[in-house]
């Protein structure tokens, strides 16, 4: 028993000292009971009684330890295991797969840790100002001591490549990730990462450079120096390629509240550079606002939209249980139609709002109209289970304190039951303010509505916080490859999908563990639906089964009561 708890805990050179003890002590509590027992009774027991015995029992002991040293073995690997994966499951998480460059969400965290470390140099130079008020040449000591403090700062590039679509085109996307890549290393060389300087990719062809500790005069030679390094051609699969950016900056980041305040007024320099010419470089300004570019012009039609009910459509994307073959929710997706612009997906409209600081408008504007078609479904449905709505939204939405009472106002408004509607809420909300998400979803939790985890692919936030979370579904990001099998390692071509595999598989074991459903978006193939049959998945949603549909089609589908 000692060595069996003890089996995780210590050392190899004492787990093997705690087996010799064990074995010893065995031997020993045979040989002396019967000997204790003969010397009572003065009968002695015969010597070969006492062999056979020891030998009995000491090969006993021996397999046992041998047993419980295997089992060591095997649960310090699982363990080893477990730690490498959600290791390389974080990194993915902040990092973007192709350049192994920081993503978004890493980018807004270590904006977010330089913005605190300004206010704190803020409030300490008061502090010392209040002190050497009193003291003789005050005055002049602590004009010295603000431009000491004030003359370093850091400071935001945003850079767009002007010619990416035109070598996506006409070159393929893998010249055109070529492309990303060498633009990543390039931007990378031109920094300084002893100093704290970052370079970022935003998504597509954007890339944000993160400046520490630099004189705001000599950013716009840092910028200048960086589109030089960028127009420099390349080679790449025998063609010679060019790409330059367009680059907006913030030089001084010191009077921002929030990350993406910066980079809001960086994309809009950045624009404003590229709507004179390509391959410029341009300093923010407030008169960049007025000049409207496309993403402020953009965020200005979708606040106009929402107010007016204008150009935002919702289309449903169904849920099938995977077990009867039946559809039985409907995920709620919101598309902006605008007469100017190109259709644009969910993800991109996303950012807009946050872009715009319009998210929770528009997942409320996504959520009534749901609310509205739900309970016409659910009236006239001939299915025994009628439809669920799945709303998806954002971080910031999660944590808005009025949300909660927006939605017991929407579900009181429309009258559908609350068991009805289900807002799942992304990973990444968990992110830096685990405490304030959990306590958004408990607010939520108490309007009886159910509440679901979109799992990013990385599944460390699942894992951590999945029995502090009131869900009780999990839902797993797209990311299985288009051939995969029930034997997953026969049919991967990456470790990347092989981990994506592995990841998906115990996520599902452990939302089982804990008694939540499981939901896998993005199932384009048989071969896939197969798998997560496997893996014991309950739903399933993508184009192997139904691209996204108008609300009219929703009849049609509930009504033939089959899959296609």
């Amino acid at each position: 028993m000692s060595v069996a708890l003890a089996l995780p805990y210590v050392s190899e050179r004492a787990l093997k000292a705690l087996m010799a003890a064990a074995c010893a002590c065995a031997v020993i509590s045979v040989l002396v009971g019967p000997l204790m027992l003969g010397r009572i009774s003065g009968l002695s027991p015969p010597p070969f009684v006492l062999a056979l015995s020891v030998s009995s029992l000491a090969t006993a002991a021996v397999i046992a330890m041998i047993v419980l040293w295997h089992f060591r073995v095997w649960l310090l690997g699982a363990v080893a295991q477990a730690r490498d994966a959600e290791r390389r499951a974080s990194h993915r998480a902040a990092h973007d797969p192709l350049t192994e460059l920081p993503n978004r969400a890493r980018l807004e965290e270590l904006l977010r840790t330089r913005l605190a470390r300004q206010d704190a140099k803020r409030q300490y130079a008061k502090r010392r100002d209040a002190n050497l008020a009193s003291r003789e040449d005050a005055v002049s000591e602590s004009r010295h001591a603000s431009n000491e403090d004030g003359s370093k700062t850091f400071a935001v590039l945003f850079l767009d490549l002007d010619r990416f679509k035109e070598v996506n085109d006409s070159l393929g996307h893998s010249i055109g990730d070529e492309l990303l890549k060498v633009t990543a290393r390039r931007l990378t060389s031109c920094v300084r990462p002893e100093a704290g300087d970052v370079v970022a990719r935003l998504g597509g062809d954007e890339f944000v450079v993160l400046l520490d500790d630099v004189d705001a005069a000599d950013v716009p030679a840092v910028a200048g120096r960086i589109r030089d390094s960028l127009s420099q051609p390349v080679q790449l699969d025998g063609h010679e390629v060019c790409s330059p950016a367009s680059v907006g900056i913030v030089s001084d980041c010191s009077g921002y509240d929030s990350p993406r305040d910066i980079l809001r007024d960086a994309d809009a320099a950045m624009f404003g550079a590229k709507k004179t010419s390509p391959s410029r470089v341009r300093s923010f300004d407030p008169s960049i606002h007025t000049e409207a570019p496309r993403p402020l012009r953009l965020g200005e039609d979708l606040r106009a939209s929402l107010e007016g009910e204008e150009h935002i459509a919702v289309c449903y994307e169904p849920i099938v249980w995977l077990d009867a073959g039946e559809v039985v929710g409907f995920e709620a997706i919101p598309r902006f139609e605008h007469p100017l612009w190109p259709p644009m997906s969910s993800q991109d409209l996303a950012s807009l709002a946050e872009r715009a600081g319009l998210s929770t408008k528009l997942d409320l504007a996504v959520i009534t109209e749901a609310c509205r078609r739900g309970i016409e479904w659910r009236e006239d449905s001939q299915q025994t289970l009628p439809p669920t709505l799945s709303v998806s939204v954002t971080a910031s939405t999660l944590l808005d304190e009025s949300f909660p009472a927006e939605v017991q106002r929407v579900l009181e408004t429309s009258g559908l039951s609350p068991h009805a509607l289900m807002i799942v809420t992304p990973e990444e909300a968990l992110t830096g303010r685990t405490e304030a998400a959990i306590s958004a979803l408990q607010r939520l939790e108490k309007l009886q509505i159910r509440l679901a985890l979109a799992d990013s692919g990385s599944g460390g936030s699942a894992v951590r916080f999945m029995d502090r979370l009131p869900v009780d579904t999990l839902k797993l990001a797209p990311g299985l490859p288009a051939n995969a099998t029930a034997n997953a390692t026969a049919s991967v071509s990456t470790d990347d999908e092989a981990d994506y595999i592995t990841m998906a598989r115990s996520l599902a074991t452990i939302a089982q563990a804990f008694g939540l459903e499981v939901i896998a978006t993005g199932v384009r193939s048989e071969e896939q639906r197969l798998l997560l049959s496997d893996m014991g998945v309950d739903y399933v949603q993508g184009s192997h089964y139904f691209e996204p549909v108008d609300a009219n089609r929703v009849w049609s589908i509930l009504d033939s009561g089959s899959l296609p």
